[in-house]
C-alpha cells in the first residue's frame, strides 16, 4: 500500500487567466488553472511513516502562458537541478523541445493542430503523426520507428459534448502492451473515473479523481483489477 502526497507551490498573478496552450501536454496537464507564471511539484512517499522525496519538478511559463522550461530536481539533493528541458515557440506554437540528450521538432497544420513530432536521441528515433476530427479534437496518434515500422496506434473517442470518452492503445504483436480505457466525467468536464482494460477485456486497474473548488485535481485513488485499494495521491495547492 502506497501513500503519495504531491505538493504544488504555485506563483499566480491576479490578472485574467491565460489561455491554455495545447502542447506540450506533460506540463499543461498538471498546470493549475489561472494565470500561473511558475510552479513546483513535489511528490513524497509516506507509506513507511517517513516523508521521502520521490519526485520534484518545476515549470516556468512566459507571458502568454506557454511552458518554456521544465526543471527536474535531484531527489537526494532537492536543490540541485541536473536536468533542464527548454521549449521554443514560433508563431505561438511549440516548434522545438530540447533536453540534455534529446531533441524534438513539431509541425502544425493551418488550423494550428500539431501534425508531426520528430524525436531524436542517442537511444531512439521516432516519428509521430496526429489526426483530428472536425472539432479539432485529437482522434489518432501513430508512431513509427526509424525503420518505418509501426510502433503503436492510439485512437480517442469523444462524447457529443467534446469530452473524452475512451482511448485505445494498440501495439502490434504485443497484447501485453495494448490496452483501452473508458472515462466518466462530471458536468464541468473533469474526468472523475478511469477504467483501464487489457486487450482481452480483462480490467487492469481503475482510478478515481477528485477536484477542489478551483477545479484543480486534489486527489486520485488507484484500485487493482479486483477493486482493492492500491494507492492514493493527494495534491495540495498554495493559491
Amino acid at each position: 500500500m502506497k501513500k503519495l502526497v504531491y505538493l504544488l507551490f504555485v506563483i499566480c498573478l491576479s490578472t485574467p487567466c491565460f489561455a491554455q496552450v495545447q502542447y506540450p501536454v506533460f506540463g499543461d496537464a498538471k498546470k493549475p488553472k489561472g494565470k500561473v507564471r511558475s510552479f513546483t511539484e513535489s511528490c513524497y512517499d509516506i507509506s513507511n511513516g517517513e516523508k521521502v522525496l520521490v519526485l520534484k519538478d518545476g515549470y516556468a511559463y512566459n507571458q502568454k502562458g506557454q511552458l518554456v522550461s521544465r526543471f527536474i530536481y535531484d531527489t537526494i539533493d532537492s536543490t540541485a537541478i541536473p536536468t533542464k528541458i527548454t521549449y521554443i515557440y514560433e508563431d505561438d506554437e511549440l516548434a522545438e523541445e530540447i533536453g540534455p540528450s534529446y531533441n524534438a521538432i513539431y509541425l502544425y497544420d493551418e488550423r494550428g493542430n500539431k501534425m508531426v513530432k520528430k524525436y531524436s536521441s542517442k537511444e531512439d528515433t521516432y516519428l509521430e503523426r496526429y489526426s483530428y476530427n472536425k472539432n479539432n479534437l485529437l482522434i489518432e496518434t501513430v508512431r513509427y520507428g526509424d525503420d518505418k515500422r509501426l510502433r503503436f496506434k492510439e485512437t480517442l473517442k469523444y462524447t457529443d459534448f467534446k469530452t473524452l470518452l475512451s482511448r485505445t492503445h494498440n501495439v502490434p504483436d504485443s497484447a501485453s502492451l495494448s490496452y483501452f480505457a473508458n472515462y466518466s466525467l462530471e458536468p464541468k468536464g473533469n474526468v472523475i473515473s478511469e477504467r483501464v482494460y487489457a486487450a482481452n477485456s480483462y480490467m487492469k486497474y481503475s482510478i478515481t479523481y477528485f477536484y477542489d473548488d478551483y477545479y484543480n485535481k486534489n486527489e486520485e485513488t488507484r484500485y487493482t483489477s479486483n477493486g482493492n485499494f492500491e494507492s492514493r495521491s493527494t495534491f495540495r495547492y498554495r493559491y
